[in-house]
């Protein structure tokens, strides 16, 4: 058997036997089978699969066919096809291989196959080689082999056939295999994924160093879920398997394979933001490669160089230490121009980035230092810049900073870094939290206009919390205040609705004060509404038109006649007595938060990785075991639409997805059901019903829904209880062909009549 040195050379690590017998497992046998295993090896992944198919009894004949160009473990092979022969004479099932020596990358194979498996090697190549030039459509920037032969395999398979491949984790993202990727995402139907999560030991015998992971799917296009499998080696021990969304695994063209529960909930919570290039940042690699610039490259500084950053002075609490007592170059002369950036605040990240560090993202905020004019990067350091070439503010490089090292981030990465760096690319498609809403929320003390100035001082003498003094809140006050100077004594009392008060920003103070490259846009209305408006109608310094429902067109806020004439006040000699009497009849509100806080936390409620509170009551403890017992078991990974609260009736919503799915139930608030969920994968919504003393979906009550849904989806009615003897009291109320859950069973469900389980074609 060829030394391990040689293996290693060109690119060879051999199939354990327990994940041969895992692979093994995961093919459907059919009567007659045509397999391909490319990078055969010894043949351990074929006769695994041999096995397979001689316990079954379903198969009739198997056409094998072994691509294999290392001469040193033919005969290895040999051995192998021998047994496989063997096996199936036993079983009378007729056994047909062939043996291709040649570079399968380059072989004209004419066949297709029902079965492609692989365990191909990894080894980078040059883009010059024949293997990169016969396949060049697909590569990008640095080919690797393992990556063409996924390609390779899957040209080879038949429609509806089986993939099965054993790699590196690396190809899930990234510039290099971008290709590769959009290709197999194009034709694969990703069924299941196996990943080791310690690097160090799935190929023990092997002893390297990969992140490995195995692929199992079908040339088709048909995404459901993804089971995902976790092993920390190649014994399976302590294994685990969860069932995930293929949307929530595929996004944005790469592939993202969480190993924790935090990890999944980083990815939920997360993905539903702009990237970076989105939001218009972009990351660039560092321009210094040292051997390259050997002559402009130095230890100490000279009269004529300026600070080379590189990955050592980024710290991984987020400082820059600089420069390092060290013998790395640390400087760089004015001379290499090309390599010169300017002196102005950006964000460093290290691109090296080892999966057993603390923090797989190591960032760094850099305020800008000195006087000289330019300072530079070496290459395996990225560095943050606007694309509209603005410079960026210190509270903006501070902020991205902080996020990229937070905790949230650091499983975001980890469940979609598949290499050991962090690339400029990968940095690029990352989610950039709320990059309008997290800008404004940053705690401001100056502004460029001085009417927001006053602003922010009466918000924060009045007692208002700090998230209800940040610069989205200070526009919004001088708006409804139609203040543009300082000339409180003519603070406005006319109603103002969401839409007059973004025209009112944007045309006053234009891109956000200058905090943002845009102004604020029509889907920011809600936040407006939800974060600031209702805060401060719930602290009574504001008040909407009475009658008028929240989400009216119609509706508007405006400041209170007591608030308003306290706020005329502002700047003279009245101001501080006006503003203690305020205080007196109006408790602070970030005082009346705390109170709540202390008096009742409610209930606590994750769905899909997120956290709501719900107040305690009999009512909620039901909703929450909807969502934690019911919706996982009969809805798995449905989107929640609607929830609400005893004291909170719009807790959560989504108007925008439920208005493009055609429910319009909000229309008549009187019929809201407790929860809406809605089944992408099954397009089908669910109305929701938590029974503790009324509410059940009547056949009336049915039939109102029915009216305000005009939609393609199926709708189904669920009526929950918590207990089987409160069900029976109101069973005679419940509509026919709708359904019911209780809690103490919660593994089951009831319907009331019908062929179909959920989901009803109504008349």
């Amino acid at each position: 058997m060829a030394d391990r040195r040689r293996r290693a050379e060109i690119g060879q690590f051999f199939t354990d036997r327990k994940t041969a017998e895992y692979m093994a497992g995961n093919i459907v046998i059919h009567d007659k089978m045509d397999i391909l295993d490319m990078g055969a090896g010894t043949g351990i992944l074929s006769i695994e699969i041999a096995k397979k198919i001689a316990a079954s009894g379903k198969t009739q004949e198997v056409n094998l066919v072994f691509a294999e160009n290392d001469p040193c473990i033919l005969p290895e092979l040999q051995k192998s096809i021998s047994e496989i022969s063997a096996l199936f004479a036993e079983k009378d099932i007729v056994f047909k291989f062939k043996v291709i020596t040649d570079n399968y990358l380059l072989y004209s194979d004419k066949n297709l196959y029902d079965v492609v498996i692989s365990n191909p090697p990894y080894k980078k190549i040059g883009k010059g080689s024949p293997e990169a030039e016969h396949l060049k459509k697909f590569v990008s920037g640095q080919p690797n082999l393992y990556g063409l032969f996924m390609v390779k395999g899957i040209q080879q398979l038949k429609n509806g056939g089986q993939v099965e491949y054993i790699t590196p984790r690396s190809w899930t993202n990234g510039a290099y295999f971008s290709r590769v990727r959009e290709f197999l995402l194009e034709n694969i139907d990703i069924k299941k994924v196996l990943v080791f999560s310690d690097r160090s030991k799935a190929f023990m015998t092997d002893n390297i160093l990969q992140e490995t992971m195995v692929l199992y799917g079908v040339k088709q296009m048909q995404r459901g879920t993804i089971t995902l499998d976790l092993v920390p080696d190649s014994s399976f021990k302590q294994s685990s398997s969860s069932s995930l969304d293929a949307g929530l695994l595929i996004s944005g063209g790469i592939v993202r394979l969480p190993e924790s529960d935090s990890q999944t909930k980083a990815l939920s919570l997360l993905s539903r933001y702009q990237t970076f290039e989105e939001a218009g940042y972009r990351f660039m690699t560092g321009p210094v490669v040292e051997f390259r610039s050997r002559e402009y490259v130095s230890v100490v500084k000279g009269e004529n160089s300026v600070p080379m950053y590189r990955g050592v002075n980024i710290q991984p609490d987020g400082e820059i230490i600089f420069p390092l007592s060290s013998k790395d170059n640390q400087y760089l002369s004015k001379s290499d121009k090309k390599d010169l950036l300017p002196n102005q605040n950006t964000v460093f990240v290290r691109r090296l980035s080892l999966k057993e560090a603390p923090k797989r993202i190591v960032a760094a905020a850099y305020i800008k230092r000195g006087k000289e004019d330019f300072i530079s990067s070496e290459n395996h350091l990225n560095y943050l810049v606007r694309k509209d070439g603005n410079k960026m503010s210190q509270i903006e490089v501070r902020w991205i900073s902080n996020m990229l090292l937070s905790e949230e981030y650091d499983n975001y990465f980890r469940a979609t870094g598949g290499s050991t760096q962090v690339n400029a690319s990968d940095l690029n498609n990352m989610p950039l939290k709320g990059a309008e809403r997290e800008n404004m929320k940053q705690k401001i003390t100056r502004y460029p206009y001085d009417c927001l100035n006053d602003a922010r001082n009466i918000l924060v003498q009045i007692g208002m919390p700090e998230t209800l003094c940040n610069p989205r809140c200070v526009m919004t006050f001088c708006a409804c205040a139609e203040m543009k100077s300082q000339e409180w004594k003519k603070i406005s009392e006319n109603y103002h609705g969401t839409h007059d008060i973004i025209r009112f920003i944007n045309d006053n103070f234009p891109n956000k004060a200058g905090f943002d490259n845009r102004g604020y846009q029509e889907n920011s209305r809600e936040t407006i509404r939800d974060d600031t408006l209702k805060p401060w109608v719930d602290a009574a310094i504001m008040e909407a038109k009475p009658g008028i429902a929240t989400n009216d067109q119609h509706n508007g806020y405006r400041f209170t006649a007591e608030f308003a004439a306290l706020v005329r006040k502002y700047a003279t000699d009245e101001w501080d007595d006006a503003l203690h009497a305020f205080l007196n009849t109006h408790a602070a509100y970030k005082t009346r938060l705390k109170q709540i806080k202390a008096i009742d936390k409610g209930y606590p409620v994750l769905y899909e990785g997120e956290t709501f509170h719900l107040k305690s009551t009999k009512h909620n403890k039901l909703q929450k075991l909807v969502l934690e017992e019911f919706a996982p078991r009969f809805a798995s990974g449905a989107r929640l639409l609607y929830l609400g609260d005893t004291s909170n009736r719009t807790l959560v919503i989504d108007r925008k997805l439920m208005g493009s799915i055609g429910i319009h139930v909000f229309d008549d608030i009187s019929i809201l059901p407790d929860i809406v969920l809605y089944d992408e994968k099954n397009n089908r919504v669910l109305f929701i019903e938590a029974y503790s003393s009324t509410g059940e979906f009547s056949f009336e009550r049915v039939q109102k829904v029915l009216s305000l849904c005009k939609t393609d989806a199926e709708i189904a009615f669920v009526t929950a209880f918590e207990k089987t003897r409160k069900m029976l009291s109101v069973y005679p109320k419940i509509a026919w062909d709708t359904d019911i859950w209780v809690a103490e069973d919660a593994t089951h469900m009831t319907h009331k009549n019908g062929d179909k389980f959920l989901g009803r074609q109504y008349i």
